[in-house]
């Protein structure tokens, strides 16, 4: 008799996680991964979407060899720059706040994934909370909300 595949029960119990209901949303999506593949699935059935990443994606400095040269997020000429009005990047970067904010008893917060620099500005004016640090999220001040919800709407609303 063949022996079954299967950890016993009680670990399954333990390492296993369970979606009651599609996660339509990325970050209500299955994590997996090994530390240097990861991989969320999100979505329903008739549209999921599986997000692939890899270590060497993210390295600081691409080496061709590696990664393909059109994946390199650096692969511009040495000391190349763009000008661009850093006080509308804030303000976009503010609308697209409002989509990762959420609120509770103890205030809002909003996930970090923007840059840096802009981060740092929007902290400057007193629209968020100081974002260095290993919090995945930042305090949204209640200006910092309103104005938040604002821009989106002039940015991304239907017109009525």
């Amino acid at each position: 008799m063949a022996k079954s595949v299967l950890p016993p029960a009680d670990v399954r119990q333990v390492h296993s996680m369970v979606l009651r209901s599609p996660a339509i949303r990325w970050h209500d999506g299955l994590p997996s991964g090994n530390g240097s593949l990861g991989a969320l699935v999100f979505g329903n059935i008739l549209r999921e979407t599986v997000v692939l990443n890899h270590e060497e994606l993210f390295l600081p400095h691409c080496e061709p060899q590696l990664v393909a040269p059109l994946l390199c997020y650096n692969d511009r000429p040495e000391g190349a720059t763009m000008d661009y009005d850093k006080d509308k990047v804030d303000e976009a970067t503010l609308a697209l706040m409002f989509l990762v904010t959420s609120s509770d008893k103890w205030g809002a917060r909003a996930w970090k994934g923007f840059d840096w620099d802009t981060l740092d500005r929007l902290f400057e004016k007193g629209y968020i909370s100081e974002p260095k640090g290993k919090a995945r999220s930042v305090v949204v001040t209640d200006e910092g909300l309103r104005l938040s919800e604002e821009l989106f709407r002039k940015y991304f609303g239907l017109k009525e």
